[in-house]
């Protein structure tokens, strides 16, 4: 429930304020929300993958892992949402 809730928060952020779409039409929003959250479920699946090599097969640093995670992470979404507003 917060995964979805944190999604549907940048979701709007993201259309209203950072990229200044404004086309709200229905078929435009339905398009736009399910490829954004498409996208951030392959960026949840990175993450879990990043955490998962990085922790349990490299044996790393929790703290290292977890910086190289959210810079991974943070990159794709943004390259995600401008794909989607562009």
């Amino acid at each position: 429930m917060a995964w979805f809730l944190s999604v549907l928060f940048a979701f709007i952020t993201n259309k209203k304020v950072v990229f200044g779409s404004a086309d709200m039409a229905l078929h435009t929003l339905l398009k736009e929300s399910i490829s954004f959250f498409t996208l951030r479920g392959a960026s949840l699946l990175a993450d879990t993958a990043i955490l998962f090599v990085g922790l349990t097969l490299l044996k790393g640093s929790p703290i290292i892992v977890k910086i190289i995670d959210q810079i991974v992470v943070i990159a794709l979404n943004y390259v995600f949402s401008k794909h989607i507003f562009a």
